[in-house]
């Protein structure tokens, strides 16, 4: 028997009899809520509605949301069972695993409840849903109507198939529903977690067997909860001042992961290539707009830190954690554990139980945040796969030396077991020399970092040779990387790769090499911010040395690792020795004068800074016609979301062009010299190459007056924009939220961008003194001489290779 049907109803025939709706929060969305919350009394006036609390604290005042707000606590839970749930989840999977609980409560003083995700915002009546409720006992909303179209756009069918045919951010419920309701809370209590490979995401693959054991109404209007999931099929739009989901009235729009501070995306959640687009979708943008602004005004953004993310003692709860309960749960559940101790009692010891043994068979004693980082990564299992063997001591080795993920275990206090001493490796290599281990054929800034650092060791007479090293996520195909070769020859070796790579590199270059116990190790590091990730210091000791190319950089290192040497090396400009063979129609390029900017979108986009580029173009020159801005990028496919921001910036201005696509190393340098000013308005760079190789040609450049390029930019050679120190902010990882960077002023660089077009001269002149000062002050001559200072150096103390 097929589920039965709702049809969609503007206006019932009656109201239901004491209908209830609601939502779960944590205090950070109490923004949401209060929208969500206005705009259903506002449609189904003289109705009730209901916020739960998920981490109310006991002496704080609830938030100020329209009808009632209550807390977790008033569910019924057991002290014990709420506490329990807490540590096991994170916010987004309790939020989940309450709403049975808390559907059960509504229906107390109720004949029908409806819950609805904090991100929805209503457009009319729900009527119909609370009558199919009362009728049918469940009614639930499908995430699509019509089949995905196979075009590799996201989501479609796989990401429904992992996250429920239903959507749960809106359900309703009568009193026949009961047993459902007991039946899901019994699975939602430790079942609500999102684990893709076990079938599971938070309270939604349960629904899944809703209609073969419940037989619930199937809402199948496209006006019901149009969200990011389905808009393709039911695009918005204006029909006799009503607005519309396809050919239906618009009731419910879920906006589920839109943020106003990513103002151009629809939804975070939506992949890197969304199927729905903003810039394609100018109704619907219009819509985002409006939220975005309701949000700000009833304070998005704000909002204390949720209550449950660290224990009494201090413990922060991340998920290998949360993943260490869970095991111990369902292992008490098969009397083969105890359950964990309470994570929120500052006596329950619960810091001393993750650090105990975890119960099995080990080869040594295995803590049981140890395990749970095992279980967790499928990787780790293939190099380490039988715990109850040898693997268990390589493993808890590997784990102490190399794993990032042990610096935030220790931040957080807890301690990390012993660490066997690790074998020292055999001795194989013995030539002398040095090799230069890069990305060789990588068509990206730290692969051509590498290729000038061998060109400068090569200057210095030392054996030398370079080492190819594949980088993913970028082009190999650079013709450098043909003298290189994949095998260490030489005993020595300089590491240009990235921090987060290094051991990874050691381990599958030094391991089959087997090199020799003396063998010196430096490393060649780049890094944009002030300070650098704990997370790095492990990566530290692998060397002797670390050579950087700013002061600014060194500083960032000295801090994270005092005792390891670093040296302030140059990285050399390598002037063309004839102008380019390129025109700008070759290039595609516009004539008349033309500002550039270029950069990499796997390079953090909001460190690149293009948006205030745009910003101050369009400040300086309000009407097209006086200069053109090309802004070069790579990498587009594997961002759309940003390509889609630049785009929509761009849109309507003739005079600004998008080029998407991975030059080679001739074609940039073509760029930089058929450029008549090239601009950078960075947050923060680690040194600016393409900076230097702009001034290494005589092209003017105006330039974010902070960090690492200013070890060549000075007010006589650049076009120096001030700035002010601001934080990261969230979504730019790797880097930390906390962490600082520049916000330049962009009316400081419209002007500058004004005067190079209307004084020509001086900033030729200007561009002129730029280039005989890098290619002086960053000559080969230069690079090579300090390296040969920095060989004769001080070391720190040989590292053994930490291979586990």
């Amino acid at each position: 028997m097929s589920a039965p049907e709702a049809t969609a109803a503007s206006a019932p025939s009656s109201p239901p009899q004491a209908a209830v709706a609601g939502t779960i929060i944590a205090r950070n969305y109490a923004a949401q809520a209060t929208i969500l919350a206005t705009t259903y009394l506002q449609h189904h006036p003289g109705r009730r509605f209901v916020t739960l609390l998920i981490d109310a604290e006991a002496d704080a005042p609830l938030p100020a949301i329209p009808g009632d707000v209550v807390t977790v606590d008033q569910l019924g839970l057991s002290r014990d069972e709420l506490h329990l749930m807490a540590a096991t989840y994170s916010v987004l999977e309790l939020s989940t695993a309450v709403k049975a609980a808390f559907l059960l409560h509504l229906l107390e003083t109720a004949g029908a409840a409806l819950y609805l995700d904090p991100d929805i915002v209503l457009y009319g009546l729900l009527d119909d849903v609370f009558d199919a409720a009362a009728a049918h006992g469940i009614a639930l909303t499908p995430h699509v109507l019509q089949p995905f179209p196979r075009d590799g756009l996201e989501p479609a069918e796989d990401r429904i198939r992992h996250s429920g045919i239903f959507n749960l951010g809106m359900i309703a419920v009568g009193h026949q529903a009961r047993p459902f309701l007991h039946w899901w809370h019994e699975r939602l209590r430790t079942e609500a977690v999102v684990d893709l490979p076990r079938a599971l995401f938070t309270d939604q693959r349960w629904i899944d067997w809703a209609p073969a054991l419940f037989q619930p109404a199937v809402i199948r209007d496209p006006g019901v909860n149009a969200a990011y999931w389905n808009l393709h099929e039911r695009p918005l739009s204006w029909r006799d001042g009503v607005l519309h989901a396809g050919d239906s009235p618009l009731r419910a729009l879920h906006l589920s992961g839109y943020s106003p501070d990513r103002p151009w995306q629809l939804s975070v959640h939506a992949g890197i290539t969304p199927r729905v687009r903003l810039s394609d979708h100018p109704v619907l943008a219009a819509e985002c707009d409006a939220y975005g602004a309701a949000l700000r005004r009833h304070g998005w953004g704000g909002g204390p830190p949720y209550r449950w993310n660290v224990t009494a003692e201090g413990v922060r709860l991340d998920h290998l954690i949360r993943s260490a309960i869970r095991r111990a749960v369902a292992l008490a559940d098969r009397g083969e554990d105890t359950l964990p101790p309470d994570a929120y009692d500052p006596d329950g010891g619960f810091a001393a139980w993750l650090d105990g043994p975890a119960p099995g068979v080990f080869g040594v004693p295995m803590g049981r945040w140890a395990l749970a980082y095992w279980e967790s990564e499928p990787g780790i299992q293939q190099h380490f796969p039988r715990l109850d063997l040898d693997d268990a001591a390589n493993y808890q080795r590997w784990l102490g030396e190399f794993e990032p993920a042990v610096a935030r275990r220790r931040a957080a206090g807890l301690a990390v077991p012993p660490v066997p001493e690790a074998p020292r490796p055999s001795t194989m290599r013995t030539v002398g020399g040095w090799n230069v281990v890069a990305y060789a054929a990588a068509e990206h800034g730290v692969g051509e970092a590498g290729r000038r650092l061998h060109a400068a060791m090569a200057l210095t007479g030392l054996p030398t040779q370079l080492v190819s090293v594949h980088a993913d996520a970028t082009r190999n195909a650079h013709r450098g990387a043909g003298a290189a070769t994949t095998d260490l020859h030489y005993r020595d070796s300089v590491y240009c790769v990235n921090a987060d790579m290094l051991p990874h590199t050691l381990a599958r270059l030094e391991h089959y090499h087997r090199c020799r116990e003396d063998a010196r190790r430096v490393g060649l590091w780049f890094w944009e911010l002030d300070t650098m990730p704990e997370e790095f210091a492990a990566a530290l000791h692998n060397l002797e040395q670390v050579w950087v190319t700013s002061e600014f950089t060194a500083q960032a290192v000295r801090t994270l690792a005092p005792d390891i040497p670093v040296h302030v090396v140059t990285l050399p400009v390598l002037p063309p020795d004839a102008p380019t063979p390129y025109t700008r129609e070759m290039l595609g390029l516009p004539d008349g004068f033309l500002f550039a900017t270029s950069f990499d979108l796997n390079s953090v986009v909001a460190r690149k800074n293009p948006w205030d580029v745009v910003d101050a173009y369009c400040r300086a020159f309000p009407e097209p016609g006086e200069a053109h801005l090309v802004l070069k990028t790579m990498n587009g496919h594997r961002h759309p979301l940003e390509m889609d921001r630049l785009r929509r910036l761009a849109a309507g201005r003739d005079d600004l062009l998008v080029v998407d696509t991975t030059w080679d190393s001739s074609e940039l340098q073509a760029l930089l010299e058929l450029s008549d000013c090239f601009v950078s308005l960075h947050r923060s760079e680690g040194f600016g190459m393409q900076i230097a190789d702009a001034m290494a040609v005589g092209t003017p450049v105006i330039v974010t007056g902070y960090s690492g390029n200013m070890r060549f930019c000075t007010d006589a050679t650049s076009y120096l924009v001030p700035w002010r120190l601001v934080p990261v902010g969230e979504g730019n990882a790797p880097y930390a939220t906390t962490a600082r960077w520049a916000q330049p002023d962009v009316e400081v660089a419209a002007a500058f961008m004004r005067h190079v077009v209307d004084d020509p001269e001086e900033a030729a002149a200007r561009g002129w003194r730029a280039n005989a000062h890098v290619r002086d002050e960053l000559s080969l001559e230069r690079a090579a001489s300090d390296l040969m200072a920095a060989l004769h150096g001080p070391l720190a103390p040989p590292a053994a290779v930490r291979l586990g």
